[in-house]
């Protein structure tokens, strides 16, 4: 071989290490963005979780005071028609006194002109 094919080749081998040192630098530098993306998605994946969670919370909290809502609204339902029925005998009973008073009204009217 001739000296300047072995420095063609010398050239092109080291044109071939460079090559590979610049991959093996890519490579790198691409192994660290993608740990740094999957820190990042596990750190947004943490908090998509954490605020998950945090609005489980909520909604049960929520359930719980509807619940508590309900039973309220059922009671105060209940104690509305047990008003509605007082206000109904107290109007029988005030009409039956009215009555009674306007009977008595009358006879003593009826004695007075007598």
């Amino acid at each position: 071989m001739s000296r300047g094919r072995v420095a063609d080749l010398e050239e092109e081998l080291v044109g071939v290490y460079e090559a590979l040192e610049e991959r093996d630098r890519r490579i790198r530098e691409l192994e660290s963005v993608a740990g740094q993306h999957a820190a990042e998605e596990d750190d947004a994946a943490g908090a998509l979780r954490s605020d998950l969670e945090r609005r489980r919370e909520e909604l049960e909290e929520c359930r719980d005071s509807a619940s508590g809502l309900r039973a309220q609204l059922q009671q105060a339902r209940a104690e509305r028609e047990g008003l509605e029925d007082d206000k109904r005998r107290l109007e029988g009973q005030l009409r039956s006194v009215r009555s009674q008073l306007e009977r008595q009204e009358r006879r003593v009217a009826e004695s007075e002109r007598a």
